[in-house]
């Protein structure tokens, strides 16, 4: 394996668990067949106590010069976008 191919391990760890949030501004906002509806504007988190990383509640979605907010809870969080989870969203 060459050395530009391994992965360090946090990496590894990490992955699927936590998302940049400077990685996810902008990203496409798919419908759940695929279909993109708009993009990240912003992420609404709340402050969690003691808990490192606070908790995403939120959404921002840019509409046209619009936004939106769309529930965390209606959502599947990627590292190359956002994927609403059914055709039913909580706005």
């Amino acid at each position: 394996m060459r050395r530009s191919d391994r992965k360090p391990a946090v990496s590894k760890e990490l992955a699927g668990e936590l998302i940049s949030l400077a990685n996810l501004l902008r990203r496409p906002i798919f419908d759940s067949s695929g279909t993109q509806l708009s993009r990240v504007a912003d992420v609404v988190v709340h402050p969690a106590g003691s808990i490192v990383h606070p908790l995403v509640t939120g959404i921002i979605a840019a509409i046209g010069k619009g936004r939106a907010l769309v529930d965390i809870r209606s959502v599947n969080l990627q590292q190359t976008g956002v994927r609403l989870s059914s055709a039913t969203v909580l706005l």
